[in-house]
């Protein structure tokens, strides 16, 4: 990406979020700190669209041109998604319905520059990719944030009231849909967003702590030591 084309691209998604995110002086960062934010993300979207470019490369042995020609389509892309992000905030199914057709048209344009035997193997790619999104999804409510799931557990093992519950579920929807924007503004990489996401989890366990009694907030903190000590011989295994 070139240095005008990221400079564009950090002007569009400051203009869109002044005018579609009600980003006021007042509550917004100071012009310089906002600047410096958001040429970092671009940075990290850079790379990130490197990799995709170079994954793509090797799989289907593009030439230099068709590299050159696909990285293209796919900072067009990206910059029409920063977009459409900004313009149909609020709207899900509308925001959903655009973000499919950005996608859609960018798989089109660069299945248009590929040879018949790399379109066939790219759509192959795009299968494969679309059938372990499916069986993701496949773990619907009984997922994490389910009845049945991690969070569910937690207020049963807590022993909430109705009262808590109610509190916990407003919480667990706000760190929801906070999580959500971190991983749009880059992406979904969740290498790039992992200082953010991390800030994300302490605040929302903070949150969670106000709501409980002192027995249920030992109890929760016994909970969170065990976990970490279990992340912590999970990675020693893995090494």
């Amino acid at each position: 990406m070139t240095t005008q084309t990221m400079k564009k691209m950090l002007a569009g998604l400051m203009t869109s979020a002044m005018l579609f995110g009600g980003v006021t002086m007042a509550s917004a960062e100071s012009p310089a700190q906002g600047e410096e934010a958001q040429i970092e993300r671009m940075e990290r979207m850079e790379r990130k669209l490197d990799r995709k470019v170079s994954k793509l490369t090797k799989k289907l042995n593009l030439t230099d041109a068709q590299a050159t020609q696909v990285r293209q389509i796919m900072e067009a892309s990206k910059t029409e998604s920063m977009d459409a992000r900004q313009r149909l905030e609020g709207d899900k199914e509308a925001k959903r319905a655009e973000m499919k057709r950005i996608r859609a048209a960018s798989r089109a344009e660069i299945a248009a520059v590929l040879t018949p035997d790399q379109r066939a193997q790219f759509a192959e790619m795009k299968s494969k990719h679309g059938d372990r999104k499916g069986k993701k999804g496949k773990r619907g409510k009984k997922g994490k944030h389910g009845k049945h799931g991690k969070m569910g557990k937690l207020a049963q093992k807590l022993n909430m009231t109705d009262a808590q519950k109610a509190e916990f579920a407003t919480i667990r929807k706000a760190a929801k849909v906070e999580r959500e924007g971190i991983l749009a503004a880059v992406d979904g990489d969740k290498s790039a967003a992992r200082p953010e996401l991390k800030a994300l989890r302490q605040s929302t366990s903070v949150k969670i702590d106000a709501i409980l009694d002192d027995a249920q907030r030992a109890q929760f903190a016994e909970m969170k030591a065990k976990r970490k000590a279990h992340k912590g011989e999970r990675k020693n295994r893995d090494r």
